[in-house]
């Protein structure tokens, strides 16, 4: 089964976004830096800003949900999500 690939954005309750990368690697997922068509998940920690839009985490959002609309089957999802 091929690894799925995560992309991380906003700051995370359950430690800084290197251990989030860490834990997902150890469950055999890839992560990546920036969302493109090759990621199936982008993770919204939860401690993101409400000013989302404006931030460079919501440039990610904005991103994964332009890809979405092109038909890609990328979820945007939050941590609590993820955990």
């Amino acid at each position: 089964m091929p690894a799925l690939f995560f992309c991380l954005t906003g700051d995370f309750v359950t430690g800084d976004r290197n251990s989030v990368n860490t834990m997902l690697r150890c469950l055999g997922a890839e992560t990546k830096s920036s969302v493109n068509k090759s990621v199936d998940y982008l993770v919204i920690g939860t401690l993101a800003s409400r000013d989302w839009l404006y931030t460079s985490h919501g440039r990610k959002i904005v991103k994964a949900l332009l890809i979405k609309r092109e038909g890609c089957d990328i979820k945007v999802i939050a941590e609590r999500t993820l955990l």
